[in-house]
């Protein structure tokens, strides 16, 4: 649909904060609870997650790019494709903190 939506994961707790155009695009706000990293993998097609993982963990540990297009189903039930591009925020030791990105 062309618009862009922002999201951060907190390292330490596994929490995503979501913007309301990912949370409408998802399909979250129907799930009662507030979406955590597991609703989002279920999001995302099976035969894209492992590689889509592979791509955040080479983020984290080797500051490798996080720009990926991968597809997610959407909370009306269609399949669609989608492209994320992430940064990994680190603490003074350079461990990973959260990670900030858009879709």
């Amino acid at each position: 649909s062309g618009r862009i939506g922002s999201w951060e994961r907190v390292l330490s707790t596994d929490e995503v904060i979501w913007d309301q155009c990912l949370v409408d695009l998802y399909g979250f706000d129907r799930l009662g609870h507030p979406a955590t990293y597991q609703d989002w993998r279920a999001q995302v097609h099976a035969d894209d997650i492992d590689w889509v993982e592979a791509a955040n963990q080479a983020l984290m540990d080797d500051n490798i790019p996080y720009d990926v297009e991968f597809r997610v189903w959407r909370g009306d039930g269609s399949l669609g494709w989608i492209r994320s591009s992430a940064l990994v925020n680190r603490d003074a030791f350079g461990r990973p903190v959260s990670i900030i990105g858009i879709n």
